[in-house]
């Protein structure tokens, strides 16, 4: 999928894509999306996973302590 859907379908900011593209991102997984031959990044459904995970695990902790989801 082209990265406007994929940003559509995580619900974040190109912006913040980059910063999740960056070597010392919160998801090294990212970083080996594979390029079709103009280096246009092909997303995949398992990346969109990779990504809502890791807003649902940062959004349980808040100000350091682990929520459950009952309490959010």
């Amino acid at each position: 999928m082209k990265t406007k859907e994929f940003l559509r379908k995580t619900g974040i900011s190109e912006p913040t894509l980059r910063r999740y593209l960056r070597p010392d991102g919160p998801i090294p997984e990212l970083l080996k999306v594979p390029q079709d031959w103009r280096g246009h990044r092909e997303w995949t459904e398992k990346h969109v996973k990779l990504v809502l995970d890791y807003k649902e695990k940062k959004l349980l902790t808040i100000n350091g302590k682990k929520h459950s989801k009952n309490r959010i």
